[in-house]
């Protein structure tokens, strides 16, 4: 999706072409096994898949700033993340509230 009011940056990038969250508005898609944003911000402590159940996917909101927000889209396998990714797709559908919602 490239198309957004001026001054936003809708181009998808890597996590290693994104250097830092601080201050800045961001969709991250991957577990902490996949992507090192998602790691920094979920901070699994035994296994990278830490805080995620086989078969449930997860979009969790995290603070990057005074009053910027990375919304992450992970899952214990790929197909867990595709299915929380087409929740959040459909957001309108779902009415999604609060910081966290579990995909099952």
């Amino acid at each position: 999706y490239n198309g957004s009011n001026t001054g936003y940056d809708t181009k998808a990038r890597l996590d290693k072409e994104v250097e830092s969250l601080q201050g800045k508005n961001l969709i991250l898609i991957g577990s902490a096994c996949e992507n090192s944003h998602v790691r920094a911000l979920m901070k699994p402590v035994r296994d990278c898949r830490d805080g995620l159940e086989p078969s449930v996917g997860l979009v969790r909101l995290y603070q990057t700033g005074p009053d910027t927000y990375a919304l992450v889209v992970a899952g214990y396998s790929g197909e867990d993340t595709r299915r929380a990714a087409k929740v959040l797709e459909k957001y309108k559908d779902f009415g999604l509230n609060g910081y966290q919602v579990e995909v099952r």
